[in-house]
Order: structure tokens, then sequence, then C-alpha cells
């Protein structure tokens, strides 16, 4: 897979066609229309986008020491290492932008997400009962995890 630093409708569609696929169907909303630095990373291969990494960021906030970072997988591409390629490429920008810690957050259900960004070094912070509401207007409860940027290696 290589990486590319575009944002296009290409990204746009992706995520329309992976909502229609994905088997959780909890989708937690990207963060676009935020205002403050949104960074983005797509994986592609042979021409076809495959995985995205974004890492939002609000300087103006109170929480500005932070950033979230939301990692999405074609499924043919999850399991082989990919979303830890995207999360590294994530987790230098977040060093540049001087940030002290990274948060990202899943519906319960994601258990396969949870236990990825486990593995990256992330741990749980809280759980939120009945926060996020899916297609059909289940509720789930969401987690949040969070990771250190200090602590972060390649």
């Amino acid at each position: 897979a290589a990486f590319s630093p575009r944002t296009d409708d290409t990204l746009l569609d992706w995520y329309a066609d992976l909502i229609r696929h994905t088997d959780q169907g909890v989708f937690l909303s990207a963060p676009f229309g935020l205002t403050g630095a949104i960074k983005t990373v797509l994986a592609e291969s042979n021409g076809k986008l495959v995985g995205h990494g974004t890492l939002s960021h609000n300087a103006l906030q109170w929480t500005r020491h932070l950033g979230e970072i939301v990692l999405l997988l074609s499924p043919d591409y999850r399991s082989i290492g990919l979303g830890s390629l995207l999360a590294n490429e994530l987790f230098s920008i977040a060093r540049e932008l001087g940030l002290r810690k990274i948060v990202a957050r899943m519906a319960s259900e994601q258990q396969g997400a949870f236990r990825a960004l486990e593995r990256l070094g992330f741990r749980a912070e809280a759980l939120l009962g009945d926060y996020v509401i899916d297609r059909e207007g289940r509720t789930h409860d969401l987690i949040v995890m969070s990771h250190d940027v200090t602590g972060l290696t390649e």
C-alpha cells in the first residue's frame, strides 16, 4: 500500500462504501467541519483507497494539547499491519504539532479496533453508556482511549 496526503471526493465515496458494507452497524462521525488542524493520511493499493487515518486538533480549545485519531480500513486490509502503519504516520504528525496526548473513540462492540489500539499503547480511559446511536436507532456504549504522545515510538 502507498500513502497519499490528498483528500478529495474519493475519500467521501470510500466512507460511503465502507458504511454500506460494515458489519458493525456503528459508525462514529469523522472529523469533517471542525475548526483547527486536520491531518489525513490515505493508504492506496493499485490505485484504490484501502485505508484512512486522520488526526484532528484544535489549538483554540482548552484541549489544545490533545489530538483525536480516527483509523478506518477496508475489510480486506485489516489485520495485516496497515492500521499500525497509518497510526505511526499520525503519531509523527502529533509529535510535530507538539501534542501531548492522542485520544480515540469507538463503540464498545468494536473489539477488533479496541485490541488494535491496545497493541499500539492506548489504554481505556472511559466508558460512556448509550452515548452513540446507529442507523437503526439503537444506542451503544462509547469507549474513550488515550495514549501519551511522549511515550510513542516508531
